[in-house]
């Protein structure tokens, strides 16, 4: 089968590198919208620099995404796919609590026994961490999302079936009121760090909530690029979180600032790609002050912002998701890869595609997962992708 990334280096032109930067980088694509090369090729170009400034320190590129854009998860899976083309191979994090896995799995219909369950993965971590984390993806591809559902999908369920780059989910542990879980031990163990009295209960949204999950989420891809080996790391960010939001969210407790103190111990690359909602003004003014001052820092302006929701309720398994039409969805991903001149299959969402489907035909793949865990012995258990 012909390699769907044969193509991408000469589709991306190559980037020469001149006197270092001294500020952000804006890139326009006004001009034509659904074209992501501009900014796919200064994204990689500032991961190149990062990278060049100091070989020995861990590049992060933070890629500040909307979860309703079709256009933000193309262009991050097309970010992903034109570093593949080079030869890198970045570890990839999302915001998802790192016990996803832990908390939902036994709750699926037709699981196996929670407490059995949960004590397999606990073995399953500590003497074969590389398959348990191809079971977390596993686990957030079986998810239904209210938001852009079949971008979504295609990205979760990439990361579990491209197997030649590692996953690890970074979030603190959350609580299903909303709170910081702190039952969790090392969502405990942030939350004494941080000086916070354990018996409070603190909202995952309020101020200290964000402070002690952005310091957790640093620790934690960290360690997980140390484990791994991993001298770069691509961290998928909500656009608040990255350099925080005018009125909302202080940039004192934005991933940006934590990433650039005079102590990180890794070179931060920070990506805001805009929405419709959320520009580079909405930035608090002294963070946008320092985000521009950033070499390592890009923004994309005048993209594609359609935004794509279910508004419907739900519970986490979707069954109360109505059918949903996402032929509008799949439309627009295909025109933006089009128009991006990222074709072949890999990159073509086929019109009968249902993220419904998907989710269920990822859970029964995780239910049978589960069941032979409980059966063989954690050491040599395999997750073979569908």
């Amino acid at each position: 089968m012909k390699n769907p990334l044969a193509n991408i280096t000469a589709l991306l032109p190559h980037i020469s590198f001149g006197k270092p930067k001294t500020s952000a980088t804006t890139i326009d694509l006004s001009a034509n919208p659904l074209d992501a090369r501009p900014a796919v090729t200064q994204i990689r170009a500032t991961i190149r620099e990062a990278i060049a400034a100091d070989p020995q320190r861990i590049v992060v590129a933070f890629i500040g995404m909307h979860h309703d854009s079709a256009f933000h998860h193309a262009v991050y899976k097309m970010t992903m796919q034109s570093l593949a083309a080079e030869g890198l191979r970045p570890m990839v994090t999302v915001e998802q609590s790192h016990n996803l896995l832990e908390k939902f799995a036994p709750l699926i219909p037709g699981a196996p026994d929670a407490n059995k369950v949960r004590t397999a993965l606990a073995a399953l971590k500590e003497e074969n961490p590389a398959t348990y984390h191809r079971m977390q993806c596993l686990m957030v591809a079986s998810l239904e999302y209210p938001m852009a559902p079949v971008s979504t999908h295609m990205t979760a369920s990439d990361s579990f079936f491209q197997t030649d780059y590692p996953v690890r989910l970074v979030d603190l542990a959350l609580s299903n009121s909303g709170y910081l879980d702190t039952s969790d031990p090392w969502t405990k163990q942030m939350v004494a760090q941080s000086g916070k009295d354990l018996k409070v209960s603190i909202p995952r949204e309020s101020t200290d909530g964000k402070m002690i999950r952005v310091r957790g989420q640093l620790e934690n891809i960290m360690e997980a690029a140390r484990e791994t080996r991993s001298n770069l790391v691509i961290a998928q960010v909500t656009l608040g979180n990255l350099a925080g939001i005018h009125n909302k969210i202080p940039y004192e407790v934005s991933i940006h600032v934590a990433a650039c103190g005079k102590n990180t111990k890794f070179t931060p690359v920070s990506v805001f790609l805009e929405s419709a909602k959320y520009t580079a003004e909405t930035i608090p003014n002294k963070g946008l002050k320092s985000f521009m001052k950033d070499p390592h820092a890009v923004i994309v302006k005048g993209g594609d912002t359609s935004a794509f929701s279910r508004n419907e309720q739900r519970t986490m398994f979707g069954d109360l998701i109505r059918a949903h039409d996402v032929r509008p969805e799949i439309d627009k991903l295909n025109a933006i890869f089009a128009a991006s001149g990222f074709v072949g299959d890999a990159n073509k969402i086929p019109s009968h595609f249902s993220p419904n489907y998907s989710a269920q035909e990822n859970r029964r793949l995780l239910i049978g997962a589960l069941e032979r865990l409980l059966k063989e012995p954690p050491t040599q258990f395999l997750l073979e992708a569908k």
